[in-house]
Protein backbone atom coordinates (compact mmCIF):
# COMPACT_ATOMS: atom_id res chain seq x y z
CA UNK A 1 0.00 0.00 0.00
CA UNK A 2 2.56 2.31 0.65
CA UNK A 3 4.20 1.83 -2.46
CA UNK A 4 0.69 3.22 -4.25
CA UNK A 5 0.68 6.11 -2.06
CA UNK A 6 3.98 7.46 -2.77
CA UNK A 7 3.86 6.63 -6.51
CA UNK A 8 0.21 8.50 -6.22
CA UNK A 9 1.99 11.34 -5.68
CA UNK A 10 4.79 10.83 -7.81
CA UNK A 11 2.50 10.62 -10.58
CA UNK A 12 -0.06 13.53 -9.50
CA UNK A 13 3.12 16.10 -9.27
CA UNK A 14 4.23 16.08 -13.39
CA UNK A 15 2.82 15.66 -16.96
CA UNK A 16 3.84 12.01 -18.00
CA UNK A 17 3.76 12.37 -21.21
CA UNK A 18 7.24 14.14 -21.01
CA UNK A 19 8.89 11.37 -20.12
CA UNK A 20 10.02 7.83 -21.94
CA UNK A 21 7.79 5.08 -20.48
CA UNK A 22 9.88 2.19 -20.36
CA UNK A 23 12.33 3.86 -18.75
CA UNK A 24 9.69 4.88 -16.12
CA UNK A 25 8.48 1.37 -16.17
CA UNK A 26 11.90 0.32 -15.33
CA UNK A 27 12.36 3.05 -12.75
CA UNK A 28 9.12 1.94 -11.01
CA UNK A 29 10.38 -1.62 -11.17
CA UNK A 30 13.80 -0.57 -9.56
CA UNK A 31 12.07 1.33 -6.81
CA UNK A 32 9.66 -1.43 -5.55
CA UNK A 33 12.46 -3.50 -5.40
CA UNK A 34 14.00 -0.78 -3.44
CA UNK A 35 11.44 -0.75 -1.29
CA UNK A 36 10.98 -4.32 -0.62
CA UNK A 37 14.75 -4.48 0.44
CA UNK A 38 14.58 -1.68 3.16
CA UNK A 39 12.71 -3.44 5.38
CA UNK A 40 11.02 -0.32 6.45
CA UNK A 41 7.23 -1.16 5.76
CA UNK A 42 7.28 -4.45 7.96
CA UNK A 43 5.82 -3.29 10.94
CA UNK A 44 4.91 0.43 11.09
CA UNK A 45 4.91 1.71 7.84
CA UNK A 46 3.49 5.12 8.97
CA UNK A 47 6.58 5.97 11.35
CA UNK A 48 8.51 9.11 10.98
CA UNK A 49 11.07 7.11 9.48
CA UNK A 50 8.83 5.05 7.04
CA UNK A 51 7.54 8.15 5.64
CA UNK A 52 10.66 10.20 4.91
CA UNK A 53 12.36 6.63 3.00
CA UNK A 54 9.48 6.49 0.99
CA UNK A 55 9.09 10.01 -0.05
CA UNK A 56 13.05 10.30 -0.54
CA UNK A 57 13.26 7.70 -2.86
CA UNK A 58 10.21 9.55 -4.78
CA UNK A 59 12.48 12.88 -4.72
CA UNK A 60 15.09 10.10 -5.95
CA UNK A 61 12.97 8.81 -8.87
CA UNK A 62 12.27 12.74 -9.93
CA UNK A 63 15.95 13.32 -10.05
CA UNK A 64 16.80 9.98 -11.93
CA UNK A 65 13.90 10.88 -14.36
CA UNK A 66 14.75 14.71 -14.66
CA UNK A 67 11.51 15.91 -14.07
CA UNK A 68 12.95 17.23 -10.14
Amino acid sequence: MVLFEALGCFFASFDISLIDKLNLKDEVDRLKSEYDKSGYFKNSVDSTDSVRYRFDKIKELKRRLSIA
